[in-house]
């Protein structure tokens, strides 16, 4: 019979028993939490990558918005055609502060600066001169851009929009340009348009898309390693002494590495011009793109895991980063309880396994919520985007919608004549000035179209809109040539006086006439197309509104016509030919 084994020898073996079950089930609790970290890790490696590409292709779009928004500025045909005056006087030696053409321009592009929050503008000439800016300091001096990126102003002017990124300004702290080229008739480049932008609000309307949890943060940095965007941990650089109370991050602080965590009291040795860059600025500074989930310390010195891009074509860098302890945070609860469970698990040894599978599956949901909440975060501020993105396309739209000339003869449009002829009229009025509405319109412009075609009519009307956009009639910023309607034209003169009124009729009738355009049906031995003009000067505008002006010069331009037409005509009030206005 066998003997009974001895209970020492049963508590060895249970003891072993246990013990070889315990070590297994520790090391099968490594092998878990090993394969956690690194699932969690690779996730968290994929968010920050999708998340910093998403930032980037944010900032990709915003700049090819404003360089189409830029590009539509300086492709206007009225501000071309004030930039060209303002070049003309610049190379003239005219005092530019003086220039009546600037201050238009400045009255233009004003309202655009405030709609987009941007700093000012330029117009560049061809010898980097400004000669148009928004203070009169800048006026003759070399571009900004020109002393310090000459090689993309000169982009500029071989025809290319460029994105200028941020450079040291002369009393900001940096600054950046979108430039466009300007044209003139023949597709040459005469000059350039730069609209200032704020570094500040640009990067922060991209980059605030990229805070994520309790410590993420995305920021921008230049070549040097400067922060180009305001930091999530503003309060805390100042509280560091890195920055001071009155500071803002954004340029003022260098991405290096201290040396140790500044939050947690460790007191740096070597100087702060001396300590190098952070692992992540010392490699995307010198163009590598990476991503780093083993930890490395930010430019506070907290241990962050964090992926990072150099954008090579508008030379600066973008970093998404998170602390280690947040994005850790589900492994390290699920490490935690690990613990625990074998702790206690000596007296619970039947429930260990259901017990880690049980967590197994709690830390997988954390793990699926976290990533379903980042998920969801990315979805949010990708929506922001697109309605930035919206908000943009109409803010083009608006844009299209300045457009206020005649296609045809490259005059002003009637709808723009009659907003100026109102604001004119009541400046006029305000300040006892006088106002003149020239008339006129092409004599026998039906026979003209029937016999020519609508196609040699409309080359005539375009001659003609050609000679009037280069001719001398209006001497103020405030007179306005347009086409009215069909083969009608309008003038208007303001705080001007009848000779000169009686000297511009004529000199349009005169101008149109040696333009020599053959019209064989004018019943005249001249056989040239002529016009018909009608005017009146107005002294005295409280009798009169603007609609009224018009109509009488309509008025005296019918009374020119029935007189034999090829001829200039005054308003009297004994004149009772019926307007048609």
């Amino acid at each position: 019979m066998q003997q009974p084994k001895h209970p020492k020898q049963q508590s060895i073996r249970a003891i072993t028993l246990i013990t070889t079950f315990m070590g297994a089930v520790i090391l099968l609790s490594v092998f878990a939490l090993k394969q956690i970290k690194a699932s969690t890790t690779e996730q968290i490696r994929d968010n920050l990558q999708t998340l910093l590409l998403t930032v980037q292709e944010a900032h990709h779009i915003l700049v090819e918005q404003r360089r189409f928004a830029v590009s539509s500025i300086a492709e206007t045909a009225a501000i071309v055609a004030v930039s060209k005056r303002i070049l003309n006087e610049y190379h003239g030696g005219f005092p530019l502060a003086d220039s009546e053409n600037l201050r238009a321009f400045r009255q233009f592009i004003l309202p655009i600066i405030r709609k987009f929050g941007d700093q000012g503008f330029f117009i560049i000439a061809p010898d980097y001169a400004n000669i148009a800016a928004m203070d009169n300091n800048s006026l003759g001096r070399e571009n900004l851009i020109a002393r310090h990126k000459p090689e993309l102003l000169a982009k500029v002017f071989n025809g290319e929009t460029t994105f200028i990124p941020p450079i040291k300004a002369d009393k900001e702290a940096a600054t950046m340009f979108i430039v466009a080229p300007m044209l003139d008739s023949q597709q040459q480049v005469i000059a350039a348009l730069a609209l200032r932008i704020n570094p500040r609000s640009y990067f922060s309307s991209v980059t605030t898309i990229g805070r994520i949890g309790e410590t993420g943060e995305t920021y921008a940095f230049d070549k040097s390693g400067t922060l180009l965007t305001e930091s999530r941990f503003d309060q805390q650089l100042r509280d560091l002494n890195i920055i001071s109370n009155n500071q803002s991050s954004s340029f003022n602080v260098l991405i290096k590495d201290p040396g140790g965590d500044l939050t947690q009291g460790y007191k740096a040795k070597l100087h702060y011009e001396q300590r190098p860059l952070t692992l992540m600025a010392a490699q995307a500074t010198q163009g590598k793109s990476g991503t780093n989930t083993e930890g490395y310390r930010d430019y506070r010195g907290v241990p962050v895991m964090g992926a990072w891009i150099w954008d090579h074509k508008f030379q600066f860098g973008i970093a998404t980063e998170i602390n280690v302890e947040e994005a850790l945070e589900p492994y390290y609860k699920t490490r935690n309880t690990f613990i625990q469970v074998l702790s206690i698990s000596l007296v619970m040894v039947l429930l260990l396994l259901k017990l880690i599978f049980h967590l197994q599956r709690q830390h997988r949901n954390r793990i699926e919520q976290t990533n379903a909440e980042l998920e969801q975060r990315v979805k949010e501020r990708t929506a922001d985007l697109e309605k930035m993105q919206k908000e943009l396309s109409e803010a083009n739209e608006e844009l299209a919608m300045l457009a206020i000339t005649d296609s045809l003869t490259g005059l002003y449009n009637r709808r723009h004549f009659d907003n100026q002829l109102s604001l004119e009229w009541q400046r006029c009025l305000r300040d006892n000035k006088s106002l003149a509405i020239i008339l006129f319109d092409v004599d026998h412009f039906k026979q003209y179209n029937d016999h020519y075609g609508h196609l040699m009519g409309d080359m005539c009307l375009k001659n003609i809109g050609s000679l009037l956009n280069v001719s001398d009639i209006t001497k103020r910023p405030s007179d306005i040539i347009a086409r009215y309607g069909g083969e009608e034209f309008i003038v208007m003169l303001s705080n001007t006086d009848r000779d000169y009124c009686i000297q511009a009729a004529n000199a349009i009738c005169q101008k149109i006439r040696d333009l020599a355009i053959p019209h064989e049906y004018t019943g005249k031995s001249s056989q040239v197309v002529t016009v018909s003009v009608g005017f009146i000067i107005c002294n005295n505008l409280e009798s009169l509104r603007p609609n009224q002006l018009v109509s009488r010069a309509d008025i005296a331009l019918y009374s020119a016509k029935d007189a034999g037409r090829n001829q200039v005509v005054e308003y009297h009030d004994d004149q009772r030919i019926a307007s048609r206005r």
